[in-house]
């Protein structure tokens, strides 16, 4: 009998053969080039392919925000550690730079195709180009009640700081000349974050006006005085990364500290208009101090992501028709009690053609019950206005706990602040937003309560099935499942999980199977 073949080691497997893989970070970036792509493509509405642009835009922003970043880390802390496709982090960020530059002039060239479309369909975008005396005295009176008052220049010299630019921050530079004596001043106006990016102009015909070009229109009144020789638009975005602290005693107050740390995270990437001078580029790069920046000059447009303002436009004609999901009409039957409807029968929710407003009135129902004793929820991302953080913040001040696990780690690191009036500590039995991580969480995966809280802990789908004999692989769906499995102590437990939600009602145990909450933004 011929020997068998030996069993490769563990050590042996872990070995990366290069020409066998694709590196992780270009494959990203392929994958937005085909968000590009769906902007040139001809048979979605007008608007939906500027709204695909602006995606692909914001897509990039996030990429050099945390992925760039970490490389970029690496790199400065002489990480020599490759890939699996054989890459160091000095040899990825050259094969970035070069292919998001790539990408970023093909954005460009979409929005010029799309620029074009929109003015043929009555959308304009202007810059400073004449209009006739009516607009410009609108645009006027515009910049002077509304944007003069709150942008303020200031110099560029020795004798003043330079000013603090946020993530994702639009600067103007000036280069004037003083009409009384010739003397060259350099100014620099920040953006206001809190202004939108584009100003719609008065009348049925939709004109837009970007803020950077009303500013440049207005300079007479911005800099009396002063001859404007040049001036360049320019973008920064900072590391927005943030380390994982595994053994972090309070996860929310370790996350509230490293997200306010991380608005002053290293700038990643400076975006400047094309046509500014090298030295001044070199000198603002100085004065930022973003040395180690990746600078890309831009043709067109800076801030792609901006374009979705446009999207807003009131032009049904040129979306795709809006679809309404329906609201599952068994909870109406009971008169919008939830418990109810999930006590009579199972109910399958099917995302997005029925409602995700049935979850946050069921959210919003046990955080008001107050036999409720537990809500857990697994939260990948919420937006600023979010009714599930408002409910479980309802819930946190009715004396309830909440629950969470490593994904809340993923919704904080893409700016979901923890809004909880007074987070408990791991491990205490105080009301607020307590987030454990997953091995805490799932103590026993045969459902057994907890000795401590007696509240059903997470029962992760890959250790049971349900009884009723659905598939716990539920893609765009969730399942809202009545069936009887055991007894238990007469309170009510609402548990939101990737896997089963146990509720107790009537001193019956019911199974809920829901997918991850991923609320829009």
């Amino acid at each position: 009998m011929a020997e068998a073949d030996p069993v490769p080691s563990i050590s042996d497997a872990s070995i990366p053969e290069p020409g066998r893989y694709f590196n992780r970070e270009l494959s990203w970036l392929n994958f937005n080039q085909r968000v590009l792509e769906e902007a040139s493509n001809p048979a979605h509405p007008l608007l939906e392919r500027l709204r695909f642009l602006s995606i692909s835009g914001n897509n990039l922003d996030e990429f050099f925000m945390v992925r760039v970043a970490g490389l970029k880390e690496q790199q400065l802390q002489g990480v020599e550690l490759r890939s699996v496709d054989g890459l160091t982090p000095a040899q990825q960020l050259e094969a970035i730079g070069a292919r998001a530059d790539a990408l970023m002039a093909e954005q460009q060239s979409v929005w010029h195709d799309l620029w074009a479309a929109l003015r043929s369909a009555g959308i304009n975008v202007i810059g400073t180009e004449q209009v006739d005396g009516k607009a410009e005295a609108w645009l006027r009176e515009h910049f002077l009640e509304q944007v003069f008052p709150i942008i303020t220049p200031q110099a560029l010299d020795p004798a003043h700081p330079f000013p603090f630019i946020p993530n994702k921050g639009l600067g103007l530079f000036f280069d004037l000349v003083r009409e009384s004596d010739k003397q060259v001043v350099q100014e620099l106006v920040i953006l206001p974050a809190t202004l939108p990016r584009f100003i719609r102009m008065p009348g049925r015909t939709a004109r837009y006006i970007a803020m950077e070009s009303l500013v440049r229109r207005f300079t007479d009144l911005l800099f009396p005085g002063f001859i404007v020789r040049e001036s360049g638009l320019f973008r920064i975005l900072r590391d927005s990364d943030i380390e994982i602290e595994e053994e972090a005693e309070d996860l929310v107050r370790y996350y509230r500290s490293a997200i306010k740390q991380r608005r002053r995270g290293r700038i990643i990437r400076l975006e400047m208009e094309r046509g500014v001078a090298e030295p001044v580029e070199n000198m603002l790069q100085t004065l930022m101090q973003g040395h180690e920046a990746m600078s890309v000059d831009i043709d067109g447009f800076v801030g792609i992501t901006d374009l979705a303002e446009l999207v807003e436009e009131d032009r049904p004609d040129l979306k795709f028709t809006a679809y309404v999901p329906r609201f599952p009409e068994r909870i109406r039957e009971y008169g919008g009690d939830c418990f109810a409807a999930i006590k009579a029968k199972d109910i399958i929710v099917h995302h997005p053609y029925e409602s995700f407003d049935v979850v946050i009135a069921f959210l919003k129902q046990a955080a008001a019950d107050p036999d409720v004793v537990a809500i857990k929820q697994t939260l990948y991302r919420a937006g600023k206005q979010s009714a599930i953080i408002r409910a479980l913040i309802d819930a946190g001040r009715c004396r309830q706990v909440g629950h969470g696990d490593r994904r809340a780690q993923g919704a904080l690191r893409r700016g979901a602040e923890p809004a909880v009036g007074q987070p408990a500590r791991a491990g205490r039995r105080a009301g607020g937003l307590r987030l454990h991580r997953v091995e805490d969480a799932r103590q026993d995966i045969h459902g057994r309560p907890s000795r401590r809280h007696r509240l059903p802990h997470l029962l992760p789908l890959r250790h049971r099935q349900l009884s009723s004999g659905h598939s716990p692989h539920l893609h765009g769906s969730q399942l809202l499942h009545g069936r009887s499995t055991r007894r238990a102590r007469c309170s009510r437990g609402v548990q939101l999980h990737h896997g089963l939600c146990r509720t107790q009602v009537d001193g019956t145990a019911h199974l809920v199977a829901a997918q991850s909450a991923a609320e829009a933004d």
